[in-house]
């Protein structure tokens, strides 16, 4: 799966990664390999993913997931 973090001046992270775990408008959710297509409002919060087991973190102020 392919996380690509973006604003509207440029392109923050581009990898791929094994799961996400995010805060949208209607709550937490995690989103791994296969998961259904979807479009959420994010949230202010912390954003976390993780590659190889390692958990890295992100800060959300407000967005939109594109899965």
């Amino acid at each position: 799966m392919q996380l690509t973090l973006l604003t509207p001046t440029q392109i923050l992270l581009d990898t791929p990664v094994d799961k996400i775990d995010v805060e949208a408008i209607d709550g937490f959710f995690t989103l791994l390999p296969r998961h259904i297509d979807f479009i959420t409002s994010l949230r202010s919060s912390i954003l976390s993913y993780t590659i190889q087991n390692k958990t890295y973190y992100a800060a959300c102020d407000h967005g939109v997931l594109v899965k």
